[in-house]
């Protein structure tokens, strides 16, 4: 189920996305989950969104973001339910 997802985020962003992991209730063999896939992305300079974002929207329709400055941000896949999720890490950008 992750293949699929993570597959359509590398094709998006190449070499931009340093780290993909499975992540949230799907992770977890045997753990009822919601039926999304959660993909925690890593991609180098995640508060310069004008340098992946635009790509990764391309790919997944934005679900929300947060204020500039904050931690998050998310795309998700309507209808195919993938939800790629940038987590910021301050100080790292």
């Amino acid at each position: 189920m992750f293949d699929a997802p993570a597959a359509r985020v590398r094709a998006a962003l190449g070499a931009a996305a340093l780290g993909l992991e499975h992540v949230g209730s799907t992770a977890v063999p045997g753990l009822p989950a919601k039926p999304a896939i959660d993909i925690n992305l890593t991609v180098a300079g995640s508060a310069r969104e004008e340098a992946y974002a635009p790509r990764l929207e391309a790919a997944f329709a934005l679900a929300h973001r947060e204020p500039r400055g904050a931690t998050h941000a998310a795309n998700h896949d309507p209808g195919r339910g993938s939800e790629p999720g940038i987590c910021r890490s301050p100080g790292r950008d």
